[in-house]
């Protein structure tokens, strides 16, 4: 891509000219060629574009809301990101993670279960924790309270029902969106 420079022809220009495209940007006009579209998209692109696609209507949608443009605005100057709508795209297209499940304080008796979780510079809506024999008995459902710096404690109220000496732990990281992200952890 050419800058274009002391030209009062150019300056400013932007748009198509035969087959030279014409961008401002900050000020500097640049010249280029057309770009070319590719025949053949892999499976991984469509869904990439997709995902975009969805991402930047969910933007627009958040633009208008008072509220979570100003949300994403203070994001956005938190992250160094240009704008409010370049957070709320950054926003959908991160999801959850689980990093650790802690299961040393639940035993036979009422403890609990430490799990970090969160989503990178952006708030998680909940996590839940469903506690279930090996045979798929649930013995504990319910939702981890929120001790901060991306650390959940789900405080288990039943002691173990006999004869289980195993469980499976199932802990589930929602984000504001609706996404959502899975760990099963055997005890």
């Amino acid at each position: 891509m050419a800058v274009v420079r002391m030209n009062d022809l150019t300056e400013g220009l932007s748009g198509k000219v035969g087959k030279i495209i014409f961008r401002t940007y900050r000020g500097k006009t640049y010249a280029s060629s057309r770009p070319r579209k590719r025949k053949k998209q892999s499976e991984q692109q469509r869904s990439n574009r997709e995902k975009f696609k969805l991402a930047t209507q969910y933007a627009k949608r958040m633009m208008n809301d008072a509220d979570m443009k100003a949300y994403y605005k203070k994001i956005a100057e938190q992250l160094a990101l240009p704008n409010a709508y370049t957070a709320a795209i950054t926003d959908y297209m991160r999801k959850p993670q689980i990093t650790e499940v802690d299961t040393k304080r639940y035993t036979a008796k009422p403890g609990s279960i430490t799990i970090s979780a969160g989503k990178k510079n952006f708030k998680l809506d909940a996590v839940n924790v469903i506690i279930s024999s090996p045979d798929n008995q649930v013995i504990e459902v319910g939702s981890a309270g929120y001790e901060g710096e991306g650390q959940w404690v789900f405080r288990t109220m039943l002691s173990s029902p006999y004869p289980y000496t195993s469980f499976s732990v199932l802990v589930t990281a929602t984000d504001r969106l609706g996404t959502s992200t899975q760990q099963i952890v055997s005890v």
